[in-house]
């Protein structure tokens, strides 16, 4: 398993950066946060019909990773800077390059080296049961800010889904519940982090903004759901040796997480 990354905010963040061949009323859940809710085309069911689905940025962006998640795209590519010949070269997949014939994987985590990028295209041809639409329920385009150097223990790891809901017992003794939304929450713990670790830690406190913390992002069977927009919600207490040895004993401290707003 890989280890934690920390990445800069979507680069995708609205409708006016995308064009598509096809299902524009869908775009928006390319980038909404809620997988569940998928773009997907309209009327290019079958396994001869190319979609394309293009991101255009306004400017330069540099990106090292691109994160794909509820798919059932089977046969497509993934290139750069409006030209087919420009396929990223994969470093964490079982391909080198992007550009699939089978694959089978619902969520994709791919890491490149940066590249310079005014635009980014998928464009798809064949769907994993065939006759399908060709569907995404979430396209994350970014860059790495760092990765851990180890990842938290077990118990250094709590995470989970805070529900948000309504309960109302009813006049007949039954219960309706509302449910608004799941949100994440993690508490990280860590130890033994070095000087570069914690000002890494330090940099992001400091900045003040969101970011993504990816927490499983291995380049196939990727745990698709498991990446977040949140901020640091607390204090900054990277500031305790992790053992008695000073000098060369690390630092302990705790990352608070909250995800923003959807």
């Amino acid at each position: 398993m890989s280890n934690i990354e920390i990445l800069e905010k979507n680069y995708l963040d609205t409708t006016t950066l995308i064009s598509v061949s096809s299902g524009t009323d869908s775009a928006k859940y390319l980038f909404n946060r809620k997988s569940v809710n998928q773009y997907q085309s309209s009327g290019f069911n079958t396994n001869t019909s190319a979609v394309t689905i293009g991101v255009e940025f306004l400017s330069a962006k540099n990106i090292d990773r691109i994160a794909i998640q509820n798919t059932n795209l089977k046969n497509f590519k993934v290139y750069y800077n409006s030209n087919a010949a420009n396929l990223f070269s994969i470093t964490s997949a079982e391909t080198g390059t992007a550009s699939w014939t089978g694959n089978s994987d619902t969520a994709l985590y791919l890491k490149f080296a940066t590249v310079a990028a005014t635009s980014v295209f998928i464009v798809a041809t064949g769907t994993m049961s065939g006759g399908d639409e060709k569907k995404i329920g979430g396209l994350w385009i970014g860059a790495n800010k760092f990765t851990f150097e180890n990842n938290p223990t077990a118990k250094g790891l709590k995470a989970r889904l805070d529900r948000r809901k309504s309960s109302h017992e009813m006049s007949d003794g039954g219960n309706a519940t509302y449910v608004f939304g799941d949100s994440y929450r993690a508490d990280i713990r860590l130890s033994y982090q070095s000087d570069t670790m914690r000002d890494n830690l330090k940099d992001i406190y400091d900045d003040k903004l969101s970011f993504v913390i990816a927490t499983f992002p291995t380049g196939t069977s990727w745990e698709g759901d498991e990446i977040y927009e949140v901020n640091w919600d607390g204090d900054f207490d990277f500031k305790q040796p992790a053992t008695e040895d000073w000098d060369s004993g690390g630092w302990s401290g705790r990352i608070r997480l909250r995800e923003t707003p959807k």
